[in-house]
């Protein structure tokens, strides 16, 4: 799902979307999660690093 041109149907997506999404979470030192929706198809969440401040530290 989040390798390059995957794609689940024939609705007519480059199957990109996934692949730059995780890229850029990953990168940023995110994970990002599938689970299914209730009542069909898919969640997907991302979980991103919350930066320091300087008011933090």
């Amino acid at each position: 799902m989040f390798t390059k041109f995957w794609t689940a149907s024939k609705g007519g997506g480059s199957g990109l979307g996934l692949y730059i999404v995780s890229g850029l979470v990953k990168a940023h030192g995110g994970v990002v999660t599938v689970d299914d929706r209730p009542g069909g198809g898919a969640r997907v969440v991302t979980a991103w690093p919350v930066a320091e401040t300087g008011e933090d530290r």
